[in-house]
C-alpha cells in the first residue's frame, strides 16, 4: 500500500499489525479506506484502520436496527390484515389467499406463487406442524415469519389500497402513513448492504425515503 501511495506513513509496528489484519480481512474490502482519508496530512495504516472499524460499527448497528424494523413490519402487517379482513369465502387467518386483498388478479397470482414456493421449501417446525396438523392451513402470522424482507416489501406493494392505507395509519399514524412504504424499501436496501458486508462510510446511496417538508428544509434537501 505504501509503494502504491495509498498509505504515506507505515511504521514497523503497523506493518506487523497489517500482516495479522489481512489474515482475516480481504485487502480489497480495506483498500478504499486509505483513499477516503484527508489528503492534507500524512496518513498511516492506523488512520485507515480507524475508518474501517467505524464502518464496521455502522454496518452492525444498521443490521441490528433493520432486523428490528423487519420484525415490526411483519407483526404489524399480519395483525392489521387479519383484523381488517371480513369475508365468507376465507377465514381471517388465510386472508392472503383472497384475490380481493390485492391490486389485481395478476398480482394475486404472482404473490401466491412466491408464498407457495417459500412454504414448500421451508423446513421450519411451525410450518411442518401446520401442514401435518392443521390441514395445510398456514395463518398469515405464521407465513410472514418465513418471508424475506424483500417478499414482505413486494407483498405490501401488491396490497389493495384500502388494506394498505388502514395498516399504515394504524402503524405510524395518519400524519406519517404516506411515508411508511418508502422507508420500508430504504431499510430493506440498507439491510441488504449490511448482510453482504457492504461499505456504509462515504457511500453514494441511490435509494432514498420520502421525507416531510420540514425535514427537507432542515436538511436542505
Amino acid at each position: 500500500m505504501q509503494k502504491r501511495g495509498i498509505i504515506t506513513s507505515f511504521s514497523e509496528n503497523e506493518e506487523k499489525k497489517a500482516l495479522e489484519f489481512f489474515k482475516y480481512n480481504n485487502y480489497y474490502n480495506f483498500v478504499i479506506f486509505p483513499k477516503l482519508l484527508l489528503k492534507s496530512r500524512k496518513n498511516s495504516f492506523n488512520d485507515a484502520l480507524v475508518l474501517f472499524y467505524i464502518d464496521d460499527f455502522i454496518r452492525k448497528e444498521v443490521y441490528y436496527f433493520a432486523s428490528k424494523i423487519e420484525q415490526w413490519i411483519k407483526s404489524s402487517l399480519a395483525y392489521s390484515l387479519s383484523h381488517q379482513y371480513e369475508s365468507t369465502e376465507y377465514v381471517k387467518a388465510e386472508c392472503y389467499l383472497d384475490p380481493k386483498l390485492y391490486t389485481s388478479p395478476k398480482m394475486h397470482r404472482k404473490i401466491l406463487v412466491h408464498f407457495e414456493d417459500t412454504i414448500n421449501k421451508s423446513g421450519e417446525e411451525f410450518i411442518i406442524h401446520h401442514h401435518q396438523n392443521r390441514k395445510g392451513c398456514i395463518p398469515i402470522w405464521v407465513l410472514v415469519e418465513e418471508l424475506t424482507f424483500g417478499q414482505i416489501d413486494y407483498f405490501i406493494s401488491g396490497l389493495n389500497s384500502v388494506y394498505k392505507t388502514e395498516w399504515t395509519k394504524e402503524t405510524v399514524g395518519k400524519e406519517f402513513q404516506s411515508f411508511l412504504v418508502s422507508w420500508i424499501s430504504v431499510v430493506r436496501h440498507l439491510r441488504n448492504i449490511a448482510a453482504h458486508h457492504g461499505r456504509f462510510y462515504a457511500r453514494k446511496y441511490t435509494v432514498f425515503p420520502k421525507l416531510t417538508k420540514e425535514d427537507e428544509r432542515e436538511y436542505n434537501i
